[in-house]
């Protein structure tokens, strides 16, 4: 909540237990949402679109591999 990305329409919601963030947001192209997601690394789980989630997936996976040799 602190430092809201440049995404329209974002909105940052706690969790009841307040150990999560649920965040939304409209995005036109997913450049920029991967972007923003991708700098939390494992902290964050991209919900929907199914899309974006499959996308981040994989950049992840591809990331990891540098590190497994």
């Amino acid at each position: 909540k602190e430092a809201p990305p440049a995404l329209p329409d974002f909105e940052a919601d706690s969790t009841k237990d307040g150990l999560a963030v649920l965040v939304k947001f409209k995005a036109n192209h997913d450049y920029g949402a991967s972007r923003w997601l991708l700098q939390f690394g494992a902290s964050a789980e991209v919900l929907s679109p199914i899309e974006l989630r499959e996308k981040i997936h994989l950049q992840l996976r591809e990331a990891a591999t540098q590190y497994e040799r």
